[in-house]
């Protein structure tokens, strides 16, 4: 997981703005399907949208950030019920991020 700065993080919520939510979590929680779901999206992609549905009784902050944990990201955003986290490629970063 990488520390984003504040215009990191600005960008990255800038980005994330028109993407649809890759995964949903529903009232199972995050299990380890959920968690592998996470991490087959970050094989596509860098910045991914996970919503929280009705069903899922977990606090959306702190399932947030157990999901950044678990998947090695960084959390970049939470409104209401959908999360926005960012893992960087190691070989060949699509998105990069300003100084």
């Amino acid at each position: 997981m990488i520390e984003l700065t504040g215009k990191q993080i600005r960008f990255l919520r800038a980005l994330g703005q028109h993407l649809k939510p890759t995964v949903s979590i529903g009232k199972g929680g995050f299990t380890t399907n959920t968690g592998r779901s996470i991490e087959n999206g970050f094989n596509t992609k860098e910045l991914l949208k996970v919503r929280i549905q009705d069903g899922c009784g977990a606090e959306p902050r702190e399932l947030a950030s157990t999901i950044s944990l678990a998947t090695d990201s960084s959390l970049v955003q939470v409104i209401g019920r959908v999360i926005l986290i960012y893992k960087p490629q190691h070989e060949n970063p699509v998105i990069v991020l300003p100084s």
